[in-house]
């Protein structure tokens, strides 16, 4: 019995190995998608609690509020965490360290469940260290795994986000004994592959230009390509059908016949022009993916990750023994690239929030620094075709090889498509819609908006399942939806309005209105005719307006409500921002938009059943909100006192800045939902349709 099981380890040791980084690769995703999202948080949340006084501070108790020194502790253990795999350079040659390595970072896999002995944000930066300095062993002693488990894991991600609608189910408490038994998985793999002496190793080396396009490729899979939801908001296509495209595009150059036909292809040019070709082919993937919609996008997209994939087999080589591998320190390094891209990718965002340096000592930044990040704004395409460039800079350096010779029967190829096949399946399987709930009372529909300030809450606590329990509380039947997200990675790169959607088992349409990942959206349990949108000018964060009508009675084109959804820009009195008069004028001149674009849609001045309801950031008894009074419309929360109508409750000041206009006056009732899961609230109104 043992002489068998012995035979059958030897025919399949490759598998484990492969099992094994895979394994821990994914743990390590995993941890940096949430530790990217987790201190984001804690950075944005300690800008607010800056501006309280301690006594204050000790007295509020919510959701995402940590003192300072504890925020202080955590970026402190992440710096150092992040240090971790210059310990390949020192401990390189101890081959027992790659197990026991493994096993320590699926510890702190474990760890990073709610309700453990370390938070949260703690235990996933130990875990992305401790993965990465893995991945250093890794390339030390078996540079031949390197590309099958970086390809498998970031496919595993995708299966499981999938799984969870785009939010990682395996972050929760629930899934304890799972992840338990992931742990003892990675243990007992672990332990077979170091006593296996029919373990093939290899020496291999990761060099300086590896190491800067190691950051820019994993920016690339993680905001973009490996995360379906983003490509599904870039190319407007639905994400159940983007998801296995996506999924087949990762796996399919670990098929030997598609890096054999790659190598033909790009044999055609001159070494020294080669990896250039390649950079021009992914960063034409992404214009495509970017700017045309449909399956044409898709096909772009799913493209640009089929090449993207390819490139893991020009960042390792075999190691001579002549050579001294500073892997380690070019994975730091190569974290560094990757920071500076993911502020990048902030900045497209946050542009308008900027705000100059007080201190004295930093006023010199503002001559400079604060007026680059003021000017990220539509830089989000640039940035990644940039990163497209330097991820190419191995193969575009590398002159004496060609990475993608290899050496496979026509079995091995059936077997390799046989397993992406069933994975594109599966994905599929998981990606699959689910079924509307329909309207209870068709006489009486409720209608609400609600600002969720990207799943954060005051002091950028993220739960997106306090948020569907607002709005499920609320028994709203359609749902204005503002500053939501579809995949940004501060976000924890959850597509919000599929996420709610799914989880209220509404319908959705979402309309981007800053870089493809941050827009309007609207949840309904009615069927969508149409929906549609503009962009609106401004000079703060781009913003726009989303059209959707909803038929309230099926087949009854009598009961179609018209919504028009928005969010005005922001009044910001700070250091370096527009005067305020003059961003009241910006808002101004946006509502003006706003209206003539209503009345091109009504060139006969008949409405119908209309709500324009969103976030107009000013105050009911401004200029602002007289103006639409002047049209008609119906403000159903007039003269209803602030304590039961503000919206918006940031350290204690209340207005109310969102609104529900009702044309004609049809409302029956309305209220405002107490949650405080974001820090605007949930109002609604009731809408007779006899």
């Amino acid at each position: 019995m043992m002489k068998r099981f012995y035979s059958w380890l030897r025919a399949h040791v490759q598998f484990f190995t492969i099992l094994e980084a895979t394994l821990v690769i994914t743990f390590m995703i995993q941890a940096l998608r949430f530790m990217l999202g987790a201190f984001y948080g804690r950075i944005a949340g300690l800008s607010i609690t800056n501006q309280l006084p301690l006594e204050t501070l000790q007295q509020l108790v919510s959701p995402g509020l940590f003192p300072p020194q504890q925020v202080f502790q955590e970026l402190t253990i992440l710096l150092i965490a992040l240090l971790f795999p210059l310990l390949a350079i020192l401990l390189g040659r101890l081959y027992i360290m790659m197990s026991m390595v493994a096993i320590l970072t699926a510890s702190f896999r474990v760890l990073m469940l709610e309700g453990n002995l370390l938070s949260q944000p703690v235990s996933s930066a130990l875990t992305v260290g401790t993965g990465l300095l893995y991945f250093a062993y890794l390339v030390r002693h078996r540079v031949k795994v390197v590309p099958a488990g970086w390809l498998l894991a970031l496919t595993a991600d995708m299966i499981i986000r999938t799984m969870g609608n785009t939010l990682d189910p395996t972050w929760s408490a629930t899934f304890f004994f799972p992840q338990l038994g992931l742990l003892g998985l990675t243990c007992l793999v672990a332990i077979l592959n170091l006593f296996n002496r029919e373990v093939e190793k290899q020496d291999g080396l990761l060099n300086t230009w590896s190491g800067m396009g190691l950051g820019t490729l994993v920016f690339l899979e993680m905001s973009l390509l490996a995360t379906p939801n983003a490509v599904s908001a870039w190319g407007n296509i639905p994400f159940n059908i983007s998801v296995p495209v996506m999924v087949g595009a990762t796996l399919l150059p670990l098929l030997p016949i598609i890096r054999q036909g790659l190598r033909q292809v790009f044999s055609l040019f001159d070494p020294s022009v080669r990896g250039w070709m390649m950079m021009l082919a992914i960063c034409f993937a992404l214009v495509i993916g970017n700017r045309v919609d449909g399956w044409i996008g898709l096909i772009g997209l799913a493209s640009g990750q089929l090449l993207v994939s390819s490139l893991w087999w020009w960042y390792v080589r075999p190691k001579t023994e002549q050579e001294f591998s500073l892997s380690g320190a070019w994975i730091v390094g190569g974290l560094l690239v990757f920071a500076i891209f993911f502020t990048f990718d902030v900045f497209t965002y946050e542009y308008a929030y900027v705000r100059d340096f007080t201190d004295s000592r930093l006023s010199i930044l503002n001559d400079f620094l604060t007026p680059s990040l003021r000017g990220m704004r539509g830089l989000g395409l640039t940035i990644t075709l940039f990163a497209a460039l330097m991820a190419t800079l191995p193969m575009i350096q590398s002159h004496k090889r060609n990475a993608w010779h290899v050496e496979a029967t026509q079995l091995d190829n059936l077997f390799l498509s046989l397993v992406i096949a069933l994975t594109v399946g599966l994905a599929s399987y998981f990606a699959r819609p689910t079924v509307v709930r329909p309207i209870s009372n068709t006489n009486n529909v409720r209608v609400g908006t609600y600002n969720i300030h990207g799943g954060f809450n005051e002091f950028f606590h993220f739960d997106l399942e306090a948020i569907a329990q607002t709005i499920e509380a609320s028994g709203a039947d359609v749902v204005l939806l503002q500053e939501i997200e579809a995949g940004r990675l501060t976000s924890y790169g959850v597509d919000q309005p599929l996420w709610l959607a799914r989880r209220l088992k509404m319908d959705m349409r979402y309309f981007p209105t800053n870089e493809t990942l941050l827009g309007l959206a609207v949840l309904s349990k009615a069927e969508i005719m149409l929906s549609d949108g503009i962009l609106l000018t401004g000079i703060g964060q781009q913003t726009g307006l989303q059209r959707v009508q909803v038929r309230i009675q099926p087949n009854d084109d009598n009961s179609i409500i018209t919504l028009y959804n928005t969010w005005l820009g922001l009044l910001i009195d700070s250091i370096g921002s527009k005067s305020l008069p003059e961003q009241e004028q910006d808002q101004q001149q946006q509502l003006n938009a706003i209206f003539t674009q209503i009345q091109s849609h009504h060139p006969n001045r008949t409405l119908g059943r209309t709500v324009l309801g969103g976030t107009f950031n000013n105050v009911p008894d401004s200029p602002l909100i007289d103006s639409v009074r002047s049209l008609g419309f119906v403000d159903p929360f007039d003269g209803v006192p602030l304590e039961r109508s503000a919206t918006l409750i940031r350290l204690g000041i209340q207005a109310r800045v969102d609104y529900l206009w009702l044309y004609p006056n049809l409302f029956d009732g309305n209220g405002r939902m107490p949650n405080p899961a974001s820090d605007h609230r949930l109002a609604f109104v009731n809408l007779l349709m006899e």
